[in-house]
């Protein structure tokens, strides 16, 4: 029997990982995919090439999102965790080569600084606002019986944590699973050619890199536009050093003639962009700018003509 692969992110605190992951490892075999087990989350998600599954069955997050716990806090410093922008590339490769995403209980805690991840699992935990309450038994119902996931199984009682409260944005999931009401599993369709990771950068006179940022872009097939998510990891200081940096931006982007527009939010700063005279090997942008949150506006402060390298 040929086995495919599956990389499982695991470890984390207040969790028996160890155990939990071994039963996936037995599991995940007995479905021909060979376990590769990582502590790291960046080196686990380097290794996404060629691999058909991520399993995360971990609880890895940055221990800073306002509302988390004090306990918490003090630990950011040593066991915080922000996958690196190589990482976050690697899985939006994975996802838009169809590959599959298995999220596991704490999973949906994960990585609370990167809104790709929040976007893919359609969920995320909000300090603050979700919870859950003593572990105990529930009983669990199936909602989606006709779901292959689910095809044949009837109603169970098990041992666990329900998490409330969780934040599903403007689209929630159907759920397959539900307690009290509330969803426990549920599974959906993103990527497969629909994400999108590109990178931007500018050079120096030296040749050395002064900005840089990253974009992870998801196309809505209803609207007809791409809801996007940049974070600036690299921006030119008053004195001209590069300062690392997490400046997060929201854009939504659509299509008009033969130009693309692009709306960004990014606190008060806002820009209009325009891509025009598009071609293979150039292009012209240009910006209007608002800096008091879309009430005044400074037209083309921005410009660029990019030309693709020979």
């Amino acid at each position: 029997m040929a086995f495919a692969r599956a990389v499982v992110l695991t470890g984390g605190p207040t969790h028996d990982f160890p155990a939990t992951t071994g039963c996936l490892s037995t599991l995940l075999h007995e479905q021909g995919l060979v376990a590769e087990l990582h502590e790291d989350v960046d080196d686990g998600l380097r290794a996404l090439p060629g691999a058909s599954l991520l399993v995360v069955n971990a609880l890895r997050w940055t221990m800073r999102a306002p509302g988390t716990p004090e306990r918490y806090r003090v630990r950011a410093d040593e066991d915080g965790v922000s996958p690196a922008a190589d990482a976050r590339a690697a899985l939006a490769e994975h996802l838009q080569g169809g590959g599959g995403v298995l999220a596991m209980h704490t999973a949906i805690i994960c990585f609370d600084d990167w809104p790709e991840w929040t976007a893919t699992l359609g969920g995320a935990w909000r300090w603050g606002r979700s919870s859950h309450p003593p572990l105990g038994e529930l009983a669990v119902e199936v909602a989606a019986p006709g779901h292959p996931l689910v095809a044949g199984l009837a109603d169970f009682t098990v041992v666990d944590e329900r998490y409330s409260d969780l934040d599903h944005g403007s689209d929630p999931p159907a759920p397959l699973l539900v307690a009290d009401g509330l969803p426990l599993l549920w599974a959906r369709v993103h990527g497969n050619g629909r994400v999108v990771y590109d990178e931007f950068r500018l050079l120096g006179g030296d040749g050395k890199t002064v900005f840089l940022g990253t974009t992870y872009r998801v196309f809505d097939e209803v609207r007809q536009q791409w809801d996007i998510r940049y974070v600036g990891l690299l921006t030119p200081g008053n004195d001209g050093i590069p300062r690392k940096t997490a400046q997060w931006a929201e854009l939504t982007a659509w299509r008009e003639g033969a130009t693309i527009r692009v709306d960004q939010r990014a606190n008060e700063y806002q820009l209009r962009i325009t891509y025009s005279d598009i071609a293979r090997d150039h292009f012209h942008w240009k910006a209007d700018v608002s800096s008091d949150g879309g009430r005044t506006w400074k037209a083309d402060q921005i410009r660029i003509d990019a030309k693709r390298s020979p």
